[in-house]
């Protein structure tokens, strides 16, 4: 049989998966059979180009991943189906095919669907060479009920670069999948949900992993729900697709955890992911940071503490994070410390002024509380960009609305400023630049105390000592 030379889409009926309208190439080749019913015997070749003789393109359905400068050849031999081929990844670097597949129990006459699936992959390999790659992670959720989404798609697409080889062994019905691949420059962001255990009966096809190994380089990055991590390690798959087990412990390096009323800088800690068909995914944290937090204690003073945290439990299951830690100055209970990162305050505060029988006491009360809360995520991109460890709108009834603003210079050293955001009546703009400074010391007297120096809108300047304990 003389294909000659045939566009690549006449054969859309045979290219499952791949997008016809953003791929271009002719395929061209020759092809025969021989024997009888005691066997047959192939020969021949095939090839794919690009019509003008260089390489093709083929874009991969589903997705924005395209080859580009794409070549194959098909050869038959006897009982053997061997393809080799390469392309360019649109985005940058290269991959490579060679197959091997013997189908001599389907060619001595074994027709049947069962007979294709046993034949057997020889020295097939795919190979990665700095592979540049960004797509949204996409997962199937077959367990979805009426009202819930058949996929759960990522926010932001993953990128990042593959080398690597990942090798094929085993049949056509079970292949099993060896080798590994190494990620640099990694980005990797995972949907907001994954799917239930369940699933949509036997697979036709159902590729076993064996010690596949997928590492990623350090300065790799993972975005998982609250939390962004720059972390380095590798996973491990192993078994079926209907019985997959996944195991990916990470060193993390730094990132940040975003809690209701705060940013916590991650410092360093371990990241286990595990996953099972059937079973629960977890990402079990054990965490180190701190984060830079600003209260109102008693007599409507503020107090700038440094939270030292540590934040355990399974990200992909929020309630269930652990938050411990200490703070700096230290007049702050536990209680206090998860009441501060969790806003828990707010709504306590918000039913207590709910019971009170002043209306306009009411009313202060919610803007005290609701206008911190409700421009927290505006003020933390904010602070942020400025290079701040806080910034935030306050609000009283006396002063209005107030901007508050801090960075730790250095241990312990903190420049601090606030400002009215409007006039009250006919008195001047309230504003303060405060540097202070609390000593770096365990002693639990001179470790309570704090020396200041600042200048108000009233006075050029002015030096302070406080000291702090707890009734």
């Amino acid at each position: 049989m003389n294909l000659g030379r045939r566009d690549l889409k006449l054969f859309s009926e045979y290219l499952t998966g791949v997008n016809l309208e953003r791929s271009e190439g002719v395929v061209s080749g020759r092809f025969g059979v021989a024997g009888d019913r005691d066997g047959f015997k192939l020969s021949g070749s095939a090839s794919f180009l690009g019509s003008d003789g260089g390489g093709g393109r083929l874009a991969i359905d589903g997705t924005d991943l395209a080859l580009q400068n794409a070549k194959m050849t098909v050869e038959l031999t006897e009982s053997a189906v061997k393809v080799s081929g390469s392309a360019d990844g649109s985005l940058g670097g290269t991959i490579a095919v060679v197959a091997d597949l013997n189908l001599q129990k389907f060619l001595q006459g074994d027709f049947t669907l069962d007979a294709l699936m046993d034949a057997s992959f020889d020295g097939t390999s795919l190979k990665f060479d700095r592979f540049a790659f960004a797509e949204k992670i996409r997962l199937a959720n077959p367990a979805a009920r009426a009202g819930e989404p058949a996929f759960f798609e990522a926010t932001s697409p993953t990128t990042g670069t593959l080398s690597g080889e990942v090798r094929l062994a085993g049949s056509v019905g079970e292949p099993v999948i060896q080798g590994g691949l190494t990620g640099q420059n990694l980005n990797v962001t995972l949907p907001p949900a994954f799917p239930e255990g369940g699933g949509s009966g036997e697979l036709a096809i159902n590729p076993r992993f064996d010690n596949f190994r997928l590492e990623a380089l350090p300065g790799s990055q993972l975005n998982v729900s609250l939390v962004n991590m720059r972390l380095n390690g590798a996973t491990v798959l192993n078994g079926s697709l209907s019985a997959l087990e996944i195991r990916a412990p990470f060193t993390v390096e730094s990132g940040s955890l975003t809690l209701p009323s705060s940013r916590v800088n991650l410092e360093e800690g371990t990241v286990l992911v595990t996953s099972g068909f059937g079973g629960e995914a977890r990402a079990e944290i054990d965490l180190s940071g701190w984060t830079v937090v600003t209260a109102r204690r008693s007599g409507g003073e503020y107090q700038t503490y440094r939270l030292n945290l540590q934040v355990q439990g399974n990200l992909l299951n929020p309630e269930g994070v652990r938050i411990n830690g200490t703070s700096d100055p230290p007049d702050l209970s536990i209680e206090e410390i998860r009441a501060i990162v969790g806003q828990r305050d707010f709504i306590e505060s918000l039913i207590g002024s709910a019971l009170g029988t002043d209306r306009s006491q009411l009313t202060g009360s919610i803007f005290s509380l609701a206008i911190p809360t409700l421009t927290q995520g505006w003020t933390t991109s904010l602070a942020r960009a400025l290079d701040l460890d806080y910034l935030a709108l306050d609000y009283n009834p006396f002063d209005g609305a107030i901007a508050r603003g801090g960075r730790e210079m250095s241990r312990g050293l903190y420049l601090e400023a606030s400002r009215q955001i409007t006039q009250q009546g006919n008195d001047p703009l309230k504003f303060e630049l405060r540097l202070s400074y609390r000593p770096p010391s365990r002693d639990p007297f001179l470790s309570r105390a704090r020396f200041n120096i600042s200048t108000t809108e009233t006075l050029p300047w002015k030096v302070g000592v406080t000291w702090t304990t707890r009734f």
